[in-house]
């Protein structure tokens, strides 16, 4: 798959590094407070929320990107 727009390239490569950084932090997560296992939940928690909110804030940015429209942008009526 070859992508000529540099700025969607930019977006991918930066949830590839997400992706890498969220392994490492579940990692550690587990390694670290598997003694604690009610904190250990909230932070994979937290850390799962921000990996979810980070890849719809990137789908976003893609979606502008390409200008794509919304299906229902007709109120429902299809084109």
């Amino acid at each position: 798959m070859i992508i000529k727009n540099k700025s969607i390239r930019k977006i991918l490569f930066k949830v590839i590094i997400a992706f890498i950084l969220v392994a490492v932090a579940e990692y550690l997560t587990i390694i670290l407070l598997s003694s604690m296992p009610i904190v250990m939940f909230k932070v994979q928690a937290v850390i799962a929320v921000s990996i979810i909110a980070f890849l719809v804030h990137s789908a976003y940015k893609i979606w502008r990107l390409c200008n794509l429209d919304h299906p229902l942008s007709e109120n429902g009526e299809h084109k």
